[in-house]
């Protein structure tokens, strides 16, 4: 039998008046709490071989570099009989726009902060590490089962909310509007852990959609729709199974499309949830959630996991600069990533969260083809100097020149890093000039390029860490061409782990990237991103497949982390 433990803590003392993240608007401050967060956590160890794999999400709107850095670390250093390294700890996010900003190391996140809160910081890092001591702390011998199913069409729970870039895809059959339900991935995995004497120690679900039941003129901190679905497992194991201390976590997998909302609500002008209240439609969308896991926990009784060595691999690499293998690129020759940025069409925001430049779309495309037939001219006429035609230009105005930070160029036009436009014309533009004005912009990107891919097996199953939000299609094909090295070492299944251990915007296929919806446009290393990530988890499944037990293991590049200097400089405290 495996060792299991698990473990659950709150994120305390989130300060009202800081700002919330996902949403991205500035005036969305926390005024107070509806409910609290949460970080659950598992550990699996396998005894015989001195393996061992440590899982944890938590109710924030996405994993950060900061936090992963910040965890690690204080269990290394306090807590060294656990044996946690980079290679067997994996923490995602269930993506609630509910929750606190100020807690990344990177300019970017902290804009709507606006700054790093260390407060935040600390107590995030506090209640991770916490949950993951209490987890490791009592485990006992134990099975983890798995039970997989397809929630119904009928239930209300999932919805396309992309659907003109999701029908780009050559894969699929066209979805119709009023069918965008069935454009999603609504598959639901639990894995439920038991003790050797049959008791019930906890589940985990696996589903995609969004955590934005919620909107932006929300001030209350919440845990959105999977928060709901988590303690209401929660009650029911402890009213029906008699255990107090049971932990329901109910995490993300491809949910870069797909949103709880599919109401077009009239007065706010913004697509909503079932019903005018969005409390309501958190707990309706929640209890849907709820319901199938409960169903798929009591189906997986019986079906427990091959007890084995567990595996897990991480490495960093720049996902700026990938050499794109061939297979994953359409068979097109000397294709690789573009350094980050985020592209005009981000701004139009989406029909349940818009931005500044919504209502301009027509006007957002229109630039967006003049600037792709700019760069087909501008690659011919340096074809005649080189003897190269270089056909993967990119139909894509940029907004942010991400990878260059300061140095970078907004819209083409202006440095980014010392604003022209004064400051009462947008908060982000106010906030950097400040830092500028105080010299604290600092010369580091405004959001990763150095990201992890990483990758853990637990019996037949495999994770696979996102630092990012892939789309359905996206996560399909990343699993499919995982599928043929993942079998030879007896893996029948992959689930994505979404807004895990880093967050660098969305993840599309090239096809859903050409359209430049919101998805695409917040897709920062071009069009072929995707293919990034399948070029680089294929070359982590070789080496996870050849290594032997005990080997030390390369993680790469070293991840950006900001010293405590920049941080002082670009801290944000309430008065």
């Amino acid at each position: 039998m495996y060792l299991i433990g698990l473990g659950k803590k709150e994120i305390q003392n989130i300060p009202t008046g800081i700002g919330m993240l996902g949403f991205a608007i500035p005036e969305q401050r926390v005024t107070g709490y509806r409910q609290p967060l949460h970080a659950r956590a598992f550990v699996v160890a396998h005894p015989e071989s001195d393996t061992r794999i440590i899982y944890c999400v938590a109710e924030l709107c996405f994993m950060t570099q900061s936090i992963r850095h910040g965890v690690l670390e204080k269990l290394q250093n306090d807590f060294p009989q656990h044996k946690i390294n980079e290679h067997n700890l994996m923490l995602a996010a269930t993506h609630t726009h509910s929750g606190p900003a100020g807690y990344s190391h990177f300019l970017l996140y902290n804009m709507t902060a606006p700054g790093f809160v260390t407060s935040v910081y600390e107590f995030i890092v506090e209640a991770i590490v916490d949950c993951i001591v209490e987890a490791c702390t009592h485990q006992e011998p134990g099975e983890v089962c798995l039970a997989q199913e397809e929630i119904p069409n009928h239930q209300k729970v999932a919805f396309n909310r992309s659907l003109k870039a999701y029908n780009q895809n050559p894969e699929i059959d066209p979805v119709p509007n009023d069918a965008r339900n069935e454009a999603v991935d609504r598959s639901m995995t639990v894995l439920r852990f038991q003790a050797k004497d049959g008791r019930a120690l906890g589940m985990f679900s696996f589903f995609a959609v969004h955590c934005t039941s919620y909107h932006s003129d929300n001030g209350l901190v919440d845990s959105d729709n999977k928060g709901v679905a988590a303690r209401k497992f929660e009650r029911f194991a402890a009213r029906e199974l008699g255990q107090e201390n049971f932990v329901a976590g109910f995490a993300q997998t491809t949910a870069g499309d797909v949103s709880p909302n599919y109401v077009w609500d009239p007065k706010r002008g913004i697509m909503a949830g079932e019903f005018e209240s969005d409390e309501n439609s958190a707990i309706y969308n929640g209890e849907i959630q709820n319901e199938f896991a409960t169903k798929l926990f009591k189906k997986a009784h019986n079906k427990p996991l091959e007890v084995k060595p567990l595996r897990s691999r991480i490495h960093y690499e720049d996902h700026g600069q990938i050499d794109v293998n061939p297979e994953f690129c359409d068979g097109r020759l000397n294709q690789r990533t573009s350094p980050g940025d985020i592209g005009l069409s981000m701004i139009m925001g989406t029909a349940e969260g818009r931005g500044p430049l919504y209502h301009a779309r027509p006007a957002v495309e229109a630039i967006n083809r003049l600037t792709g037939v700019s760069k087909k001219i501008f690659n011919q006429i340096q074809s005649r100097t080189t003897g190269e035609v270089d056909k993967n230009y990119e139909a894509r105005f940029t907004f942010l020149d991400l990878a260059r930070g300061y140095a970078g160029r907004c819209f083409y036009l202006f440095k980014q890093g010392r604003p022209v436009l004064p400051g009462f014309v947008d908060p982000g533009v106010a906030r950097v000039r400040h830092l500028n004005k105080n010299d604290a912009v600092g010369d580091s990107p405004w959001t990763p390029q150095v990201l992890p891919v990483q990758l853990m097996t637990l019996g037949e199953l495999a994770l696979v860490a996102i630092p990012g939000e892939p789309t359905t299609i996206a996560g399909r094909r990343l699993t499919q061409s995982l599928k043929p090295q993942l079998e030879k070492i007896g893996i029948k299944q992959t689930l994505i782990a979404g807004f895990a251990n880093a967050y660098a915007g969305y993840v599309t296929t090239h096809e859903e990237y050409a359209i430049q919806a919101y998805e695409g446009g917040s897709t920062h290393f071009g069009a072929w991103t995707l293919a990034g990530f399948q070029t680089r988890y294929d070359a982590l499944v070789r080496e996870l497949c050849k290594d032997e037990l005990g080997q030390p293991l390369d993680t790469g590049l070293s991840p950006y982390v900001a010293s405590q200097e920049e941080l002082y400089f670009r801290r944000y405290e309430l008065a």
